[in-house]
């Protein structure tokens, strides 16, 4: 099987899939090289999408991880993702730097629309530890996983003496 040749230059490329989706360095690598462009033509295209700051990897992982945290996911599964789209560690630690009030609000989030779908479950316990797996697997620590439980929990406690007078 013959390779292709490309039509474009990396550097044209390179701005299509820009346009499409914003991506990390890594990945608009990949993209390249998966269109059998040279490796020095690669370079050069990536070394001019940075001097035009087409890209930037502490930006697309500041601008992904808001748009993970509004999803509802915790911060380990946002570390997990920004390192799948090639961030590098040093970057993901700057931006998840002091992100604890954003885990605690994604977190509570998250936790009560789960907590609605869960009224059908009558054993409390059962309640909550579903809840809390389902928020674990969400990438949220224990810690805050337990205390947004425990606000739930008094949400709930106030609501019942509420219904009942």
């Amino acid at each position: 099987m013959e390779k292709k040749i490309p039509r474009h230059s990396a550097f044209e490329e390179a701005l299509r899939q820009l346009d499409r989706r914003a991506c990390s360095e890594r990945e608009l690598r990949e993209k390249l090289f998966r269109f059998d462009y040279p490796a020095a033509e690669i370079a050069a295209a990536l070394a001019e999408c940075r001097k035009r700051h087409f890209i930037d990897d502490r930006e697309f992982a500041e601008a992904f991880s808001d748009e993970l945290y509004r999803a509802g996911n915790g911060p380990r599964m946002i570390k997990m993702k920004l390192a799948r789209r090639g961030i590098g560690n040093e970057e993901i630690q700057q931006t998840l730097a002091g992100s604890d009030d954003r885990e605690i609000d994604s977190c509570r989030q998250a936790a009560s629309a789960k907590w609605r779908s869960l009224s059908r479950e009558s054993d409390p316990r059962k309640k909550r530890e579903k809840l809390f797996r389902f928020l674990a697997a969400r990438g949220f620590s224990a810690a805050a996983a337990q205390q947004t439980i425990a606000e739930i929990r008094e949400k709930d406690a106030i609501n019942c003496k509420v219904d009942t007078l």
